[in-house]
């Protein structure tokens, strides 16, 4: 997504030359959608935080926005059971004063560089919001562990200076293309054609010093990246071939309607409740599309759980069906069950990683994208790479 992106953005100025190399068999990436006989499965991202800049590239290309239904405003962590609210009464008195220092003095809160989101949670908001809201929350996310997470990365954009959210169109926070990410991939392939961008699939590129006689943006992997720049950066090469990777596996699966489903977004597994599953997200809930089934997206993987990668469908459908029912209650035989795996997809957002970007050096005309140098989310990585072209073509 990051070089579509990135390829969009710089179609738009005119006379420009821009080549666009997929090493792949098809473009997007991580994102793509399946269309099974019980409904759409999404192998990645399902729902995207809307911004400006995402709401003007599907607008660019024609993809329509999906609000998300009002039900999935409601969101669940398991603690003992699924719990909208998962504190107890000394615990929120200690969250709650951790949020009053935050609103009279939030840059004295700011993340020490090295400082992982455990040790910030623990010492401004105390042990039960850290285990219980910061440790399930961003395992859902960034699939790591607090301990592990690097606070300036993750909480660090909540400490700079307040910049008000530009509004959108869609009022909606939650948005996804109407049609699947498989089909906003197609029309951004197809302006992308129809500007005069050549397009190159199944091309793996290595970087020389005479591609550097113009600017050049990676916009893969952190890994995918290291083969391509080595011959031009190889120091930069290294320190990227040494970060650490996370696994992802997504278990999609389909269940008849019944009176004991949870109503919202999803639920998030606090990590010390004994489940293997970082969350489940409710799809048919957050954006209601035609199929008479329930629609649930299970997330294995991360540090929690990085055997699941490995593990036979019919494992993994045994490994569901156990916590599910422990979840819900209920025994329910899926109508469908659709397996992605993602080996090693997801940068571990650690303080290493955190070095490790702050001290790269690159060549002139040499520029990274990705979800390792933006962050987590699509709309991150749109806002970057817009904002990468744009600071390039500038110069």
């Amino acid at each position: 997504m990051a070089g579509l992106a990135c390829a969009l953005a710089a179609s738009r100025r005119p006379g420009l030359a821009v080549e666009l190399f997929e090493a792949s068999d098809r473009f997007g990436g991580l994102l793509n959608t399946v269309e099974t006989p019980w409904g759409l499965a999404e192998e990645a991202a399902r729902a995207v935080i809307n911004q400006v800049e995402w709401e003007a590239l599907c607008g660019d290309v024609g993809a329509e926005l999906l609000e998300a239904d009002k039900r999935s405003r409601k969101r669940y962590i398991y603690r003992g059971r699924p719990r909208q609210f998962p504190l107890g009464a000394g615990e929120a008195v200690a969250l709650a004063q951790g949020v009053g220092r935050f609103l009279l003095n939030r840059r004295g809160l700011r993340p020490a560089a090295g400082e992982t989101v455990a040790d910030w949670g623990r010492r401004h908001l105390g042990q039960g919001a850290a285990d219980y809201l910061l440790a399930p929350a961003l395992a859902g996310i960034y699939a790591g562990e607090i301990e592990r997470l690097s606070a300036s990365l993750i909480l660090g954009r909540f400490f700079d200076p307040a910049v008000k959210r530009q509004p959108t169109r869609i009022k909606t926070r939650t948005v996804t293309p109407r049609a699947g990410f498989v089909d906003l991939i197609s029309k951004l392939e197809a302006t992308l054609r129809a500007r005069g961008v050549a397009l190159h699939l199944n091309t793996r590129r290595q970087l020389s010093l005479d591609d550097l006689d113009h600017p050049c943006i990676v916009a893969t992997s952190a890994r995918q990246a290291v083969p391509v720049i080595r011959a031009v950066a190889p120091a930069a090469a290294e320190q990227l071939d040494g970060l650490e990777m996370l696994s992802l596996t997504v278990v999609c699966a389909w269940y008849e309607h019944a009176p004991g489903d949870l109503q919202g977004f999803g639920c998030l597994f606090a990590r010390d409740q004994g489940f293997r599953a970082l969350g489940v997200i409710f799809n048919d809930i957050i954006f209601p599309r035609q199929s008479q089934y329930r629609s649930e997206t299970w997330i294995y993987g991360g540090e929690r759980s990085p055997e699941t990668v490995d593990m036979t469908d019919s494992a993994l459908q045994e490994l569901l069906h156990t916590e599910r029912r422990r979840l819900t209650g209920m025994a329910a035989t899926p109508k469908g069950v659709h397996v992605k795996r993602w080996p090693k997809a997801l940068p571990y957002y650690t303080p290493d990683l955190e070095q490790t970007m702050a001290m790269m050096v690159l060549p002139e005309n040499l520029h990274l994208a990705g979800n390792y140098v933006a962050g987590i989310g699509l709309s991150k990585v749109v806002e970057h790479s817009q904002a990468l072209v744009e600071s390039v073509l500038s110069r």
